[in-house]
């Protein structure tokens, strides 16, 4: 290029001022020159290029090259010309591929800003209030709700107005920008109105509060230096706590001044009495410091006295100890001092007692240890029953069962099964003797019918057995353990009803083929 063409920080000049100019030019070669110069300063100003002008400049060099000029001068003009024009069409297909990933970029940020303000719970922020702040209780719920809203909103807000101010710097086609420009200003509409509504009523809500709590506790009417000095600490905590939750909440600038006016008149109103609360402090800690003795001197007397004292005399007296420092004048300082002696002297006594807490624990430990070995001992004698002769079954069973009826409730539940069990195994060993019989045996139907009322009987036991594990099932919210653990418990039931009933048809039978004998 030529040295002599414009540098990329001079101003350029609007075409239609540039052909104005031109038109005043004489001759094809100045004319000429005046536009190539005028083309390279559109592209090699800083960005972007000002490639309107430059397109139009190059209109008015094509036909001017139409007239005569040396050839050496139309060799120099058109080499300039076509490098120009080249340079150009880069620049442009290069800013055309900035453009488009721009526009790809902020069409992905609004898509994705539209998907979020969809959802209500995306962007909540929960508040948290300064604790112990009572003044704002009244619109505690619009405060916190209202809040967790608008932090949202602010949020939005903020996004928006970010990609509003870099659509308005990126160069993209006019109807790229308009169209996003239109996209954003719907979720403004959705966003913003709503924004300022709740910063009023936020705004309104605790400045109705804020003015609650001077008129109560510190105007004229309602101000009472006795119960400011008693609840010193709590006002300037309040105080302090409505003005943090000034900046914590989103409020107007109206709602802001009046409010950290008001308070700040309190918080001086409360400097005023610090000096007097001193003076009342200093006589107080030496009142206290009085009764402190008077405390320790009771405590020395009860340990002179401990080893005489019961353990519950001993308690008492603590305790009316502890109850006596209630009644007096003491610091909170000498009050924790107190108490901390109080719990040194009464350290020995909670030793004393954890020492028969454990022997306590200790006892019952062993004896549910016997318990537990007791029912074991009497499992393994019903397991051992299984292989004795019919005999020693009928003589051990009636006493396993006397010896069951002292168990707890649970340990009837455990040994139930085996006993049961053996039950219903000497009562096939027995009808399996009488089936046996000859038929010829006067005695057979009497012992026969003996046999059936007991299978009878059983299948009553049975019976209830099945119905009292039913109403467990169906009345009690078990476990899935338990639950499974009943339904095998009824299972088993079942095949023993199930035995009980063929034990009984044999039997019934067996009386039958004896009956015309007879």
């Amino acid at each position: 290029m030529n040295e002599n063409h414009s540098t990329a920080d001079e101003k350029i000049a609007p075409f239609e001022d540039f052909a104005i100019n031109f038109e005043n030019l004489k001759g094809a070669e100045s004319k000429l020159r005046a536009a190539l110069d005028y083309m390279h300063t559109t592209l090699n100003k800083k960005k972007p290029p000002y490639f309107k002008g430059f397109w139009e400049a190059r209109k008015l060099c094509f036909p001017l090259f139409k007239e005569q000029l040396e050839a050496p001068l139309r060799a120099e003009l058109w080499n300039l010309y076509t490098e120009l024009t080249r340079e150009g069409r880069e620049l442009k297909g290069m800013l055309d591929q900035e453009t488009s990933f721009a526009v790809e970029q902020i069409d992905l940020a609004i898509s994705g800003l539209e998907k979020q303000l969809s959802d209500p719970k995306e962007g909540i922020q929960a508040v948290v209030f300064p604790e112990k702040l009572k003044s704002l209780n009244h619109n505690k719920r619009l405060y916190l709700d209202g809040q967790a809203e608008l932090n949202r909103l602010n949020l939005f807000a903020s996004r928006i107005n970010g990609l509003r101010k870099e659509l308005s710097h990126t160069e993209m086609r006019v109807r790229h920008k308009n169209k996003f420009f239109q996209r954003l200003s719907k979720l403004g509409d959705s966003i913003f109105p709503r924004r300022k509504d709740l910063i009023s009523q936020i705004s309104t809500a605790f400045e109705s509060d804020v003015a609650r709590f001077v008129e109560e506790n510190f105007s004229e009417k309602s101000f009472c230096p006795d119960k400011i000095k008693r609840s010193l600490f709590f006002f300037r905590e309040e105080i302090k706590a409505l003005q943090a939750c000034a900046k914590l909440l989103t409020i107007n600038t109206h709602a802001f001044t009046i409010t950290r006016a008001s308070l700040s008149s309190c918080w001086d109103q409360l400097r005023g009495m610090e000096k007097e609360l001193k003076k009342d402090f200093a006589k107080q800690k030496v009142k206290s410091s009085e009764n402190v003795e008077m405390i320790r001197a009771q405590l020395a007397d009860f340990e002179q006295k401990r080893a005489s004292l019961t353990m519950e005399a001993a308690t008492k007296e603590l305790d009316n100890i502890l109850h006596k420092m209630r009644e007096i004048e003491l610091t909170r300082t000498d009050v924790q001092l107190l108490k901390d002696e109080v719990q040194k002297a009464r350290e020995p006594l909670n030793q004393q007692k954890e020492k028969v807490l454990n022997a306590a624990k200790e006892s019952q430990a062993t004896a549910e240890k016997a318990k537990r070995e007791k029912v074991l001992s009497f499992k393994a004698r019903l397991e051992k029953l299984h292989s004795a002769d019919l005999e020693t079954v009928e003589r051990e069973i009636e006493e396993c069962r006397k010896e069951m009826a002292t168990f707890s409730k649970i340990e009837r539940l455990d040994c139930e099964p085996l006993l049961r069990s053996l039950r219903d195994k000497l009562a096939e060993k027995k009808e399996g003797v009488l089936l046996s019989l000859p038929d010829d045996t006067k005695a057979s139907i009497s012992l026969l019918q003996k046999l059936l009322d007991e299978r009878l009987q059983q299948r009553r036991e049975i019976k209830e057995q099945l119905e009292s594990y039913r109403k467990l099932i169906g009345g009690s919210a078990l476990s899935f353990e338990k639950a499974i653990e009943m339904g095998e418990l009824v299972e088993q039931e079942r095949e023993r009803l199930f035995k009980c009933d063929r034990a009984i048809e044999e039997v019934e039978q067996k009386i039958e083929q004896l009956i015309p004998k007879q």
